[in-house]
């Protein structure tokens, strides 16, 4: 056992030469009745190399690890922007710091998070071990880490000269937050036990069930022998601390603890690993958790190592007349009385700032819970809340942490340990449900408080409440003629150049009211026969105006090459979704008319064709109830009249009596002047 004690505190603070307060980190080391402190990176004038972080947030001492009264060292994760280094004193000499760190490393990586010392291999040197649980993170800034965890170093050389790497291997895990370096087997090797605490067993679902790497010595190399999970263990993040604890069941090999910090909404847990010679037992041997009611009980025996157990006379052994024992009970201070029992009076109440939510309409839901305790303290007092289906948590209060369970949202509080007596507690949290599926017709919230506490009659019946939140949607449709048009013109049998005429219609559909729509089916009644004769051309239907870029069109006809629609003149043609709030879709539908089959039923008789195509809207979604929405578009189709050819007789006719009148009324004008002019004279 070392007599060394090494007290640190990484975000002790100092001032650099600009008055910036930097977090550099400073160790106590006491041995020998000595005091002695470690700053090594205090020094002013390399708190920031080219405006980066160099000494300024080092953080020494955020992990350490002493060897047998021969090596100090300690972790500084943020030395050289958080590259990390390791800081190592040698044989007493605390005058000569030795800082190994990785020049070439990445920023971020976080060497010195963790920090073993041990002998692994048969050259029985001295090797140091430092988590970097932030390394080699594949280029995705911002984004989970698949974290490098170690380097072996030798300690003669102050570079890092192609050390040992040990590897996570899943994204983000954080392998190496933590380890420990033990001879679990007592063979004379170091062997190596590392942390991954943010493992998750499954990429789909909230994890950080986390997990720990045991690595086996064999003089010549680290060994991966295990790799032990508690999948079950939502969001405990088993493995983020690992200490030995001795030989606790005289076995000759050593024992391992292993800290779960938030497991069970985090109260957190201990869990106790046996050695044995291929590294650890399969299966924890016992489970630690917090415990401030049940006593302590203490018991001491002693026995003598020399007994005449075979009742024969043995001048060496004494006669024991009585086994001495004595045992202790140690009550914690739990405020609750002389009976030291705490009986607390719970009372919880589920409001919503809602009665019912309207799609559309309400964006965001306020879940209130309000727990009082009337009695004495209540101990590890947690609350539950399960919301069914899933919705997306806005706020969430610090007390509380959310998890998704397959469809389902658990939200896990704690209110207190104790929660004391007449104090008051509410726990508020606020739910979008502005993009809320359209599947989901109600929102379910259940509440349970439980505590290890006694309690009373009246308060078990209101700590488990439940509460429905129905789900309105309202949504119509209305369906009108983009504009009315004039008649259009087409050339009879004789003058025209095609017999197809081409032709579009256009309809709006307008969605009112709140709540969005996944689908509206329209259905689109087309004249397309007559007798046997077919005269109207498959039709082309397209948006011309997308309310937004979700929105599709789908017809439920063949998208084939034939020139004529099918035999029916009914068409089904869906569209969606629209969002909520009012929205507006326009549709157009265009077509030909085949003059030649219309011409042969009614034998050119006719000047004008009206042409009417129905439609109607109506929304599908079940939980919507809406109207049909019916319109028709009118077309008229008018034949330009063909002027017919004038008789011969009739043209030489018309202008002999045009000559003769123009012969006459020179005539009469002649003998007028004469007249008028024999007067004069």
């Amino acid at each position: 056992m070392s007599k060394h004690t090494l007290l640190c505190a990484p975000r002790w603070t100092n001032i650099d030469s600009h008055r910036r307060v930097n977090p550099s980190g400073l160790c106590y080391l006491t041995y020998n009745k000595q005091q002695i402190r470690l700053s090594p990176f205090q020094n002013p004038n390399y708190q920031r190399e080219n405006k980066k972080c160099y000494y300024s947030h080092a953080m020494s001492g955020f992990s350490t690890a002493i060897y047998r009264e021969s090596v100090v060292a300690f972790g500084a994760p943020g030395f050289y922007n958080f590259r990390g280094a390791v800081v190592v004193y040698l044989n007493n000499d605390y005058e000569n710091t030795l800082i190994f760190y990785a020049k070439k490393s990445e920023e971020d990586s976080y060497m010195g998070y963790s920090v073993g010392i041990g002998k692994f291999f048969s050259d029985k040197r001295i090797y140091i071990a430092a988590g970097a649980p932030r390394c080699q993170d594949t280029g995705c800034v911002g984004l989970k880490y698949l974290g490098l965890v170690l380097k072996l170093l030798h300690l003669t050389v102050h570079a890092l000269r192609q050390p040992l790497m040990l590897n996570g291997e899943q994204f983000g895990e954080y392998y190496g937050a933590s380890l420990v370096a033990i001879d679990i087997n007592h063979d004379g090797y170091s062997d190596l036990i590392v942390g991954a605490p943010f493992y998750s067993p499954s990429m789909n679902e909230y994890g950080d069930c986390g997990r720990i790497f045991v690595y086996m010595s064999n003089g010549e190399r680290l060994e991966h022998s295990q790799t032990i999970s508690l999948l079950t263990n939502i969001g405990a993040r088993f493995g983020s601390s690992i200490t030995s604890v001795g030989d606790v069941n005289f076995d000759n090999f050593e024992d391992i603890a292993i800290g779960a910090p938030y497991e069970d909404g985090g109260q957190g847990a201990i869990y106790l690993y046996l050695g044995q010679p291929s590294g650890l037992s399969k299966h924890f041997v016992q489970k630690y958790l917090e415990d401030k009611v049940t006593p302590l009980e203490m018991s001491l025996s002693s026995n003598l190592s020399h007994l005449n157990k075979e009742n024969e006379f043995c001048k060496h052994c004494a006669i024991l007349l009585d086994q001495p024992s004595s045992s202790k009970q140690l009550d914690f201070l739990t405020g609750c009385g002389s009976d030291k029992l705490c009986v607390a009076h719970l009372e919880m109440n589920v409001t919503t700032d809602v009665s019912e939510v309207v799609e559309g309409l309400n964006k965001e839901i306020e879940l209130s819970v309000l727990i009082k305790n009337e009695g004495e303290n209540a101990y590890l007092t947690k609350l539950k809340i399960k919301v069914v289906p899933a919705i997306n948590l806005v706020k969430l209060d610090v007390k509380c942490k959310s998890d998704h369970l397959n469809d389902d949202l658990e939200i896990n509080c704690n209110l207190g340990d104790p929660f004391e007596e007449n104090t008051l507690k509410v726990i508020s949290l606020l739910f979008d449900v502005n993009a809320i599926d359209s599947y989901v017709n109600r929102i379910h919230f259940e509440a349970n408080v439980t505590t290890i506490s006694e309690l009373t009659e009246k308060s078990e019946s209101k700590l488990n409440q439940s509460l429905t939140i129905d789900i309105k949607r309202y949504a119509s449709l209305r369906l009108e003629k983009v504009q009315e048009r004039n008649a259009i013109l087409f050339d009879g049998r004789e003058t025209r150049a095609v017999d197809h005429l081409l032709f579009s219609s256009m309809v709006q559909i307008l969605k009112e009211n709140y709540s969005s729509v996944e689908e509206i089916q329209l259905k689109i009644k087309i004249p397309a026969s007559l007798r046997t004769k077919t005269f109207s051309y498959k039709p082309e239907i397209s948006l011309r105006n997308k309310p937004s870029e979700k929105t599709q069109i789908k017809c439920d006809f063949d998208d084939t090459e034939l020139p004529l629609i099918p035999e029916e003149d009914e068409l089904l043609e869906s569209k969606g979704p629209m969002e909520s709030g009012p929205q507006l879709a326009v549709i157009e539908i265009l077509s030909a008319l085949n003059l030649s089959a219309i011409e042969s039923e009614f034998e050119s008789t006719f000047d004008f064709i009206l042409f009417s195509t129905d439609i109607t809207a109506n929304l599908i979604n079940p939980p919507i109830l809406s109207n049909l929405s019916e319109t028709s578009i009118e077309l008229l189709f008018e034949k330009i009249p063909v002027q017919k050819a004038v008789s011969l007789w009739i043209s030489i006719t018309s202008c002999i009596i045009g000559v003769l009148i123009l012969v006459t009324i020179l005539f009469v004008l002649f003998k007028v002047s004469e007249k008028k002019l024999f007067s004069v004279y």
